[in-house]
């Protein structure tokens, strides 16, 4: 299905967090609307992108055509808040190749409040999706020319504004620079591939130093994988609260991190026999760093215990494949109130 983007969605690192299926199609405007930082973000409170309609034709919102999966339409309509401050309303879009109907998200009067304005990373993530998708130069200035404040929460600017270090794999031709020597033979998914490293990050205990780093995953990964199926007003205190800085700093000593040129891309904590946490940063899932991590933390509690315990929420059906495939089984669920999710207790028998 079609989905027009305007805001922070702009930004193909940031759709695939919530859709990793998206895929660009082209840019377009919408005609009648103008850009507006009036909707009150529904977990921090600040200035969020809204297309408004004026109804005049002379206003427009410039924005991109993505392609999403259909099953990845509910997780969107999460992430974006829809039936809190958002709703979705169908589009004309005007492209080079004609008008297009896609999905949009527009806000509702209640979340709008025009004396509201963008934290700095936010404006700077629609300003690099507008780049990154060919808007016109011009918009594309307005755009970084919008009033905006500091977010008093360091952590969670620093995991967002993170996301423009993603390196876009759909820029249009024309964008790119020319190949040369042996590149020009070759596809260019396949040279891009070898641009990534092949070697499994370094596993090694965590130091008080990563603290930061494991925080900054974990708040990504709560917001992006608790997100799909969580309330937002229970995420908040992990989120926007210092839930998540008290359980490392109570925890870092018992952790494991994986690592590559000094940076933190994944976590385990051990706690007795409990594997409490593991997390992997949002852009490096699926490339072996949670296994590595769990041979690890088995191999760790094998020394000590015949049996490893891990919990799950009982709707994040892609960890529990993940554990299932390791040979963990569920032993109960228990609701967590929370949360307000049923959680999985879920054991393995070690050293077998």
């Amino acid at each position: 299905m079609r989905y027009f983007a305007y805001g922070s969605n702009l930004l193909l690192a940031r759709l695939r967090e919530r859709t990793p299926s998206a895929r660009r199609i082209e840019r377009g405007k919408l005609s009648a609307h103008r850009l507006c930082w009036h909707k009150r973000g529904a977990l921090d409170g600040s200035g969020k992108c809204d297309a408004f309609l004026t109804g005049d034709a002379a206003d427009m919102v410039w924005g991109a055509l993505f392609e999403i999966a259909d099953m990845e339409r509910a997780r969107l309509d999460t992430a974006e808040g829809l039936g809190r401050g958002y709703r979705d309303t169908q589009v004309r879009i005007e492209t080079a190749h004609g008008m297009l109907t896609a999905f949009a998200y527009v806000a509702t009067p209640d979340a709008v409040d025009a004396t509201l304005v963008p934290f700095d990373w936010y404006r700077d993530l629609v300003v690099a999706g507008a780049r990154e998708s060919g808007l016109p130069d011009p918009y594309v200035t307005a755009l970084a020319s919008v009033t905006a404040i500091c977010d008093p929460h360091s952590v969670r600017a620093n995991r967002h504004r993170r996301l423009r270090d993603i390196p876009p794999d759909d820029v249009a031709e024309e964008r790119r620079p020319a190949p040369t020597g042996h590149e020009s033979q070759m596809p260019r998914r396949t040279v891009a591939m070898q641009k990534h490293r092949t070697e499994p990050p370094a596993l090694r205990p965590a130091t008080e130093a990563d603290q930061s780093a494991i925080v900054d995953i974990c708040k990504t990964s709560i917001t992006t994988t608790y997100g799909v199926f969580m309330d937002p007003e229970r995420m908040r205190p992990w989120v926007d609260g210092r839930e998540v800085e008290e359980y490392v700093a109570r925890m870092w000593s018992r952790m494991i991190v994986a690592v590559d040129d000094a940076q933190v891309l994944g976590v385990v904590a051990l706690d007795g026999h409990v594997i409490d946490l593991l997390w992997i940063r949002a852009d490096l899932r699926r490339r072996g760093i949670g296994s590595l991590l769990m041979d690890q933390a088995e191999s760790m509690l094998a020394a000590d215990h015949n049996v490893a315990e891990i919990e799950c929420f009982a709707p994040n059906r892609a960890s529990l494949a993940f554990y299932e495939s390791r040979g963990y089984t569920a032993v109960r669920t228990y609701y967590e109130a929370a949360s307000g999710v049923d959680r999985i207790v879920m054991t393995k028998q070690l050293g077998e």
